[in-house]
């Protein structure tokens, strides 16, 4: 009789942020915590080991794993290799990093998962050909399209969200099989064994005193005594499944070194079983006749959900400093690499290098900030501060690759890769361009990448320019600008001296033309389009009286992770709030507002015993000829268990609106917290860059439609109309961060988020359709974009090869350089939900349409001419682009 296959897995679950750093060390309570790198590389010695000496096999779930590896062991790559040729070693195809899905951007998205795949197949000869999701908080819509255009049709792994059906069809309607890594046989995982340091040398790996090597934990500096296995008997497989599992699995354990010998002695006492090293992709024959019908699957069983979300709510809002600070890095790498590659591309004197090497290093920084355990705020302290400086020193390197920087006073270029209007760049007076400013609150602003928060920049003269107007040069005393960049071309400034006075407005009401806001003394009490007529927020008679831009302060009890408490009351804080002064400066308007939390004013006898400290300032903005309100929140606090939210109540009556997400956006029902389980939500929906309530009613009594656009502020309701977005969040207990390891003590209380915070976000109204939503979504990834400044030697612009691209809907993601270096690549993105015509052509280039992972697509139409070609809903394309021969 022929024995049954079963396959022993060895896996570790490498994290790259969590309860570690990624490359530092730290020390805590007098001991020191090796950082994952460290971690990763002894784990990974010793599966190689076994590998290559006792026959065994493992996989690696991640390509910035084995990245890191094979930077301190270089040699290992002929091993990896041949082990890879023999079955024995494989790279899962999980990108670069398993980065959350919901707070990044579709390029980002798509970028990790091609870069990671190409690092793959350097390391193993060839593509991966499973996806998976292990540990992943909730999986976006996009990604089916994604997986698919790299070749991979099974994905698996998901947690937490987990698809119900073997098929996922995506935004784009792109399926992939998706049936889960749950097989008959030995499922263990040692999820609360973590590496504590060793009690010996305290962590270092070297004896106290004379530096040598700790022969205790053999200079690892950990406590070797705590990686025991349970014993481990045969596998029973039941009669009816093909095969069977073996799966010994952890995160920071090395792995069991009886595992090979027990694999053997199986084999000898089992007459009815061949044990084999296996992975996943060993699976794929059992499961082939299923993943066949991947593109014609039953109806049956495909998902009638088209992502896996929400789950784990609180992580959109915690450590909100570092969203921030990755959004605004991840917007500025693709505008430098953009703007570097088109330099690149552009002939005779005007050509630069293309700085290859710097832009690899910044690109691979991006996937580290939006792991699953960074970008959501699941990490402890020092891994906090190595991510923040890391995100600050990507910026800075952003900078610098974009090209060079003017000098105060000289003509410079503006430039952005978005195609929308409205970018502002704002250069305060008497400063160059490039050089960090120093605000009133010591906010550092680099103004080559110019995004100022409001009150820093009250007495500067601003000029805007409507969206569909002729951009012309600054005027003398205009200091900063707002560029409108509708087809993507450069556009030549020169600076000029002066300040223009501020001008105080008279009344309690503003506006420019298209829209109009009413205060009072407490705050803002209407806002409403001028432009088609009606209101469309208001604090009266509706939602308690709640303002427009009024801040809640709401009971949060819970983790980092998510919101455990069913009660959930709050405090309106309008009633403590302070009109201050509103004033014209140039062609713009604010308003502004201060407050502070009143009732804990009295020391020792605060009405709110976990509220220590609640200040804030409120800006309300308006550029002339702009439909759009810009608002900057600024906020002091200290608390333990509390949200702070702000409201927009506008007149809708429904809960049900549309929600940003990477590459699209879907319309989303409002939902209720039922239970307090650790990925249990809490009632919100992550919104990248937007969200919006749904235009309605009939033509006498028609509702517009509301959007707020964010700039790393994701968590997003809408209840009964109202508009509510989370700011920041001050979870008490670490949960995760606390348990588990004995000896493991772990700072994580930065998670509170004490001290100052700015958030800026922007409204925009009115829209009467649904057809508006494509359009919303370029205009809110426009309101994120970092335009770039760079020094011209020319007398006008330089002329870039930039991308000529006819339809409106199309929106520009990447122009970077091939990964084989062979020629450039184009990504753009289809904004709207129905097929769309275009034409794409770029002067003095050949076009050939490619897949992510930058082959020749299957359809390669269009591919050199700039004919019209179709591109479905939410489609993305590629172009591979090399010079023209003439």
């Amino acid at each position: 009789m022929k024995r049954k296959p079963v396959f022993v897995f060895l896996r570790n679950h490498f994290d790259l942020v969590w309860r570690r750093g990624w490359k530092r060390a730290y020390r805590h309570a007098g001991r020191c915590y090796q950082p994952y790198a460290h971690l990763q590389r002894l784990l990974a010695d010793h599966c190689l080991r076994q590998a290559t000496e006792e026959g065994a096999g493992f996989e690696i779930e991640q390509s910035l794993s084995v990245r890191a590896y094979l930077e301190a062991r270089p040699g290992a790559a002929v091993a990896l290799r041949k082990l890879a040729d023999e079955n024995r070693f494989s790279i899962i195809g999980c990108g670069e990093a398993i980065i959350d899905t919901n707070q990044c951007c579709i390029e980002t998205l798509a970028r990790n998962l091609a870069s990671g795949l190409h690092f793959a197949r350097t390391v193993q000869g060839r593509w991966p050909r499973v996806g998976g999701r292990f540990d992943g908080f909730g999986s976006s819509a996009q990604l089916p399209q994604l997986y698919r255009q790299c070749g991979i049709l099974w994905v698996t792994g998901f947690s937490y969200s987990k698809p119900d059906r073997l098929y996922w069809r995506g935004l784009d309607g792109s399926t992939v099989y998706v049936r889960a890594d749950e097989f008959p046989g030995v499922h263990e995982f040692f999820d609360h064994c973590y590496q504590e340091p060793c009690p010996h040398c305290l962590g270092t790996g070297k004896v106290a005193g004379d530096g040598k090597p700790c022969p205790e934990c053999r200079a690892t500096g950990f406590n070797l005594a705590l990686n025991t296995y349970p014993p481990l008997k045969p596998v029973q497989v039941p009669p009816d499944a093909p095969f069977g599992i073996i799966w010994r699995q952890s995160e920071e354990m090395f792995p069991d070194p009886a595992l090979p010998g027990l694999v053997e002695e199986f084999n000898r006492r089992d007459p009815d079983h061949e044990y084999r090293w296996g992975n996943l992709e060993a699976l794929l024959p059992f499961f082939a006749d299923e993943i066949a019908r991947t593109d014609n699957p039953p109806e049956e069983s495909v998902s009638p959900h088209v992502e896996w979300n929400p789950v784990q709510a609180g992580t959109w809002v915690s450590r909100i400093r570092h969203k921030l600070a990755a959004r605004r890095l991840e917007r500025a790498f693709f505008a430098a690499e953009a703007c570097a590659a088109l330099q690149a591309m552009t002939g005779g004197a005007a050509r630069r290098e293309f700085p290859s090497g710097d832009l690899t290093r910044i690109w691979l920084e991006l996937p580290l900030q939006f792991f699953h355990d960074a970008i959501t705020g699941t990490h402890n302290d020092p891994a906090f501060d190595e991510l923040m400086d890391a995100a600050r020193s990507g910026f800075q390197a952003c900078l610098e690759a974009a090209g060079p920087r003017p000098e105060s006073g000289e003509a410079f270029v503006a430039w952005s890769i978005e195609r929308e209007s409205e970018q502002l760049l704002m250069l305060p007076e008497g400063n160059p361009a490039g050089v960090n400013w120093r605000g009133e609150h010591g906010v550092e602003i680099a103004t080559a990448f110019a995004r100022v928060p409001a009150t820093l920049m009250t007495d500067a003269r601003l000029v805007a320019l409507r969206a569909d107007s002729p951009l012309r040069p600054p005027a003398a005393g205009e200091v900063c600008l707002a560029v409108s960049l509708p087809d993507n071309r450069p556009r030549l400034f020169r600076t000029a001296g002066g300040i223009s006075s501020p001008v105080p407005i008279s009344g309690m009401r503003m506006d420019n033309g298209l829209i109009g806001i009413a205060w009072d003394k407490n705050g803002l009490t209407s806002i409403c389009d001028l432009a088609e007529g009606g209101c469309l927020l208001s604090g009266v008679g509706k939602h308690n009286g709640i303002r427009p831009n009024e801040l809640l302060l709401e009971r949060d009890e819970g983790d980092p992770w998510g919101t455990r408490g069913r009660e959930r009351p709050r405090t309106m804080l309008g009633g403590f709030t302070r009109f201050v002064a509103a004033r014209r400066t140039g062609s713009v308007q604010e308003a502004v507002f201060t407050g502070t939390f009143e009732p804990n004013a009295r020391f020792g006898r605060e009405a709110d015993p976990a509220v220590f400290g609640l200040e804030w300032t409120q800006t309300v903005r308006l550029h002339d000829h702009v439909a759009r309100v810009d608002f900057i929140t600024e906020i002091y606090w200290k608390s333990a268990n509390r949200r702070i939210r702000v409201a927009f109540p506008t007149q809708a009556k429904t809960d049900r609106g549309v929600y940003g997400i990477p590459g699209g956006y879907l319309e989303r029902e409002r939902y209720e917290m039922t239970d307090n389980f650790l990925w249990s939500p809490n009632g919100d929906w992550p919104a990248l860059d937007f969200f919006a309530t749904l235009p309605g009613g009939d033509a006498s009594t028609h509702t517009p439609g509301v959007a707020l656009f964010n700039r790393g502020t994701v968590s997003s309701r809408i209840e009964n109309g109202m508009l509510l977005m989370s700011l920041v969040r001050s979870p008490a207990f670490g949960h995760c961060l606390e348990r588990y390891a004995q000896d493991y003590p772990m700072p994580w209380q930065g998670a509170l988020d004490p001290g100052y915070h700015v958030f800026e976000y922007s409204l925009a109204g009115g829209f009467r359709s649904r057809e508006a939503f494509p359009r919303l979504l370029r205009q809110a990834a426009a309101f994120n974009a970092v335009p770039v400044l760079l020094k011209t030697s020319g007398a006008g612009a330089p002329d870039w090869p930039v991308p000529l691209i006819d339809n409106p809907h199309v929106q520009l993601l990447a122009i970077k350089r091939a990964f084989d270096d062979d020629g450039w690549m184009l990504r753009v993105l289809n904004t709207c939900g129905d097929t769309i015509c275009m034409t794409v052509a770029v002067p003095g280039f050949a076009l050939c349409a490619c897949d992510l992972l930058e082959q020749p697509a299957d359809d390669p139409a269009g591919t050199s001419d700039g004919s019209p070609i179709e591109l479905g809903p939410f489609g993305i394309r590629s172009y591979r682009l090399r010079p023209r021969q003439t």
